[in-house]
């Protein structure tokens, strides 16, 4: 799906988007957010984990622990010095035990997918990760999928281990859970900056 975008439609789509989080109230309001480093045709959130160690908040990327199936989570404070190649083509951090941030620290986290729905459903590329990932997350984490419209899809297969997120940014639309998790209800916001 994402595959089908033009380099400049897959860079423009992917301003807009990261635009669109970073003036998010959650992003703004967040101190420790965890991202990902973009592989492939995902959504290109360089611009956002570039900016946020200026910005004085602390970046977190996760380091996929294959033995266990799990993913880790560290703090990053400098992408040129810490980040070694991963599995799956991915840029992960070193893993230094003195920087692993626990789940419960995080605010708001970034999540990569091949497929969403409206209401929050994502589909991973089913090593299933994210999903162990998630489904200890606290409360107060809000997760967001940044994606291109093209990756909304009406519906989308769903096992018993997968978890929703509670927001899906597009570079037209902003899909947002308007009472809590597991999309138990949704609405849509257009967007106002789409050709900005």
């Amino acid at each position: 799906m994402r595959d089908a975008l033009n380099e400049k439609e897959h860079s423009r789509f992917s301003a807009m988007i990261c635009r669109t989080v970073m003036a998010l109230p959650i992003f703004n309001a967040a101190k420790t957010v965890l991202a990902y480093i973009p592989i492939g045709s995902e959504v290109n959130i360089k611009s956002i984990v570039d900016r946020m160690m200026p910005i004085g908040k602390t970046l977190v990327l996760p380091k996929v622990n294959r033995a266990q199936g799990w993913l880790e989570l560290y703090e990053v404070r400098d992408l040129e010095v810490e980040l070694v190649p991963g599995p799956f083509g991915t840029s992960e951090p070193r893993g230094d035990q003195r920087r692993q941030v626990d789940l419960d620290d995080i605010d708001l986290a970034l999540v990569p997918g091949v497929a969403f729905t409206a209401t929050g459903t994502r589909l991973g590329y089913g090593g299933g990760f994210y999903d162990r990932l998630l489904q200890k997350r606290p409360r107060a984490l809000w997760v967001v999928g940044p994606a291109f419209s093209i990756q909304i899809l009406k519906a989308i297969p769903v096992c018993e281990h997968d978890v929703s997120i509670d927001s899906v940014i597009t570079e037209q639309c902003e899909y947002q859970s308007v009472i809590g998790r597991g999309g138990q209800k949704f609405r849509a916001q257009s967007q106002s900056r789409r050709d900005e």
